[in-house]
């Protein structure tokens, strides 16, 4: 709510000239005493003493003009009071320790005034500035400039600009409400605390009860400063996963690129998403930290804000003493008056030196003199009866409490309201990674292009399943035909069309010795037994064994050249694989498996092998690669367990040891199970899909079903047995 201010202060700086103390001492220790002191550089000070000290009501000037009225404690300005500098300046509020410090108002000689908070000398919590050309401020202050929430003002009361402040400039605009911030806090303040005082439910109750209620309401709406702006900031949603279709008159490397152009725009779109939402939580938390600032600001300010609304509600309903019982003392000259203030008994004050035209009004018309009490608010919140100004005949004479008194009267007291609200809690400004968003969005993706192409393998496999029965017609129909002619000689023909292979190389690359627990036991094993396979089927074989990357690339170049003429190419690689963002690599054994950021640029892509390495009509791709992932346990980004499923061009078939994104077996004998089942049957006289699928039923009886062998392929032409390739 509002944190209003006033200038009114009802102690009276005067009050030291009839203090009810004795006189002091000419000499000796002054000591609950009124007297007068001068330094030797010229300061005086006129007022009471305890301790040999200022202490109490009293005034103190210095010689080049400046002057101070008001409350001292050990010989500091300490409690309320006015200080005016040799310029002009007047400053009209709290101290402590000769410090401006709690509620008060500073009045410049050029006209600038600023009203509210101030803590050691300075204009800190919350204040009300106006310039000098009639703009104001109100809002939150910190070392003598704007800072946290306010409104700057126009000089004729329209909202010039608001929102948050650092150092006098706006760091961000908000709408903030000119209740909590108003033009001039000192008229929203007694406009408030009138209609509250006057409010149709406390009209009837008495003076004290309607002031208390009145301050107690506006203390607890001011506790809770205004709270716009620090809603939690809602986490970003992300992208979902591709939905991508190949045309029918794209390739498939043009179809790859367009997928990862689509992924590399959606992270971009989640590093933007991210940054926002860092940015708005961050500003978020800048307007909660001023927000627990500020309210922490007026708990602390409370006593002192609850002083300023009784001083302001008892001059908005003051309440009316009553005199009577006047009595003089002809011998010392002393005046003394009976008076009743509502609702309380009789008591008695003395006026000193006192003109004879009033003690006769005292006398003669006491019914008709006007009184007008004065108020000392303590610390405690006690409203206390200081003294009452009798007007007479045109004279205003103040009377204390008469000798015997033992204290002022206690009018009321007001207590403060619990502060019992909770700080508001910042907010985390980390969102869920990219890399974490990415992985479940590869995974929708990987899935949707693996049943892509499971289906473009059964529509093969229907394909070859319709070759094999015509093929099956046609040995039955040659049967027939040899049983009709079994005398005749035999004129050998093949059971079925097989594609003619002239000419075939194999490339094959065994990795093993990787640095550290990453080392692996059978891929050299594997390596040398798939060479000798190979080449008693009448391949050309170029091994490659524990190559680095610069050995890796410069093979597969070497490689390139010597199978330029091959009918058909194979590449059978046993060793470490990785995906990264859906994109397959072969690891060299001298990669660094401690830095995953580098494993694109120190790794061999697959798809480039393929695609730039591997020549020939028909290629053949067995990958035994998809062993433990070594770099998932460096946390990279964007890499997963397992191979990626892997768009093929016509004319090539590539065989997984596991299905994608599933990890397979070293093996603990000589081979892996899918090299293996590999050496057991590449030499059928088979078509290589069905010997495929006796591979795969090998490797998954031979690891209880865990380690799922799979196929993606478009080959064309005959039927492929690598057992009839001419040697």
């Amino acid at each position: 709510m509002r944190k209003l201010f006033a200038c009114i202060f009802l102690l009276p700086m005067l009050a030291w000239a009839q203090s009810s103390l004795p006189p002091c001492p000419a000499s000796g220790v002054k000591h609950n005493c009124f007297g007068e002191a001068t330094s030797p550089d010229g300061q005086r000070y006129v007022g009471e003493f305890r301790n040999d000290g200022f202490d109490g009501q009293g005034t103190w000037a210095h010689p080049n003009g400046a002057r101070y009225v008001g409350e001292f404690r050990d010989n500091a300005f300490h409690g309320q009071g006015t200080f005016t500098t040799r310029g002009g300046d007047r400053y009209v509020g709290g101290f402590r320790n000769d410090l401006r410090h709690g509620r008060g108002s500073f009045f410049w000689a050029s006209g600038a005034a600023y009203s509210g908070d101030f803590v050691e000398g300075r204009r800190e919590g919350f204040g009300n500035y106006k310039f000098n050309n009639g703009n104001r401020y109100t809002g939150g202050f910190r070392n003598d400039a704007f800072q946290g929430q306010g409104i700057q003002y126009r000089a004729n009361g329209t909202v010039l600009r608001g929102g948050v402040w650092e150092g006098e400039k706006l760091l961000e605009a908000l709408a903030l409400s000119t209740e909590s911030y108003p033009f001039d806090p000192v008229a929203a303040l007694r406009a408030s605390l009138t209609t509250a005082l006057n409010a149709p439910a406390l009209t009837g109750l008495s003076w004290r009860d309607r002031l208390e209620r009145a301050v107690q309401a506006e203390l607890r709406r001011w506790l809770t400063p205004d709270a716009q702006g620090l809603a939690e900031v809602a986490a970003p949603t992300f992208p979902a996963a591709l939905s991508l279709k190949q045309e029918s008159w794209e390739s498939n490397k043009e179809f790859e690129a367009r997928v990862e152009a689509a992924r590399t725009e959606r992270r971009q779109t989640i590093d933007r998403l991210q940054a926002e939402y860092r940015k708005a939580a961050e500003e978020r938390n800048v307007r909660v930290a001023q927000y627990n600032r500020a309210r922490a600001e007026r708990e602390a300010g409370l006593a002192g804000y609850r002083r300023e609304l009784v001083l302001n509600a008892i001059e908005i309903l003051p309440p009316t003493p009553a005199l009577s019982a006047a009595a003089f003392d002809q011998q010392s000259g002393a005046l003394t008056l009976a008076a009743q203030v509502e609702g309380l008994g009789k008591q008695t004050f003395a006026f000193v030196d006192t003109p004879q035209a009033f003690r006769r009004s005292a006398f003669t018309a006491l019914q008709s003199l006007r009184a007008t009490p004065e108020f000392r608010i303590s610390d405690a919140g006690d409203i206390v009866l200081e003294a009452i100004a009798v007007e007479a005949g045109g004279t205003t004479v103040r009377g204390t409490p008469a000798a015997g008194v033992t204290a002022p009267v206690q009018l009321a007291a007001v207590t403060l309201p619990a502060a019992s609200t909770t700080a508001v809690a910042a907010q985390s400004t980390v969102s869920v990674d990219r890399n974490q968003v990415e992985q479940i969005l590869y995974r929708e993706e990987n899935e949707m292009l693996r049943r892509r192409l499971e289906e473009q393998r059964k529509q093969q496999e229907l394909a070859v399943a319709a070759e094999q029965s015509r093929a099956a017609a046609e040995i039955a129909r040659l049967r027939t035909e040899a049983e009709e002619l079994r005398k005749q000689p035999v004129q050998v023909r093949p059971a079925i069309s097989v594609a003619a292979i002239n000419d075939a190389h194999a490339l094959i690359i065994g990795n093993s010795a990787y640095a550290g627990s990453n080392r692996l036991a059978n891929p050299g094993n594997d390596a040398r037994a798939m060479r000798a396979k190979l080449e008693s089927l009448g391949f050309k074989v170029t091994v490659l064994q524990d190559v680095g990357r610069m050995q890796m690339v410069d093979g597969l170049a070497n490689f390139s050249k010597s199978a330029s003429r091959a009918d058909l190419t194979l590449l059978f690689y046993a060793g470490h694989g990785v995906q990264i963002q859906g994109v397959n690599y072969m690891i060299p054994v001298d990669m660094n498996l401690t830095e995953p950021s580098k494993a694109k640029q120190q790794a061999v892509s697959l798809n480039d092998v393929i695609e730039d390495y591997l020549p020939g009509k028909t290629k053949l791709v067995f990958l035994d690669a998809c062993r433990d992932n070594p770099l998932m346990v460096s946390g990279g980004r964007g890499i997963t367990k397992g191979l990626a499923p892997i768009n093929v061009s016509e004319g090539t078939l590539i065989a997984y040891a596991t299905k994608d994104g599933q990890v397979a077996e070293d093996g603990t004998g000589q081979n892996s199970p899918f090299t293996t089942a590999l050496l057991q049957h590449l030499a059928d006289f088979e078509d290589i899909a069905v010997v495929l699928r006796k591979v795969r039923e090998k490797v998954m009886a031979a690891t209880g079903g865990k380690q799922q062998p799979w196929e993606y392929g478009s080959l064309t032409g005959g039927t492929l047995v690598l057992s009839a390739i001419k040697k």
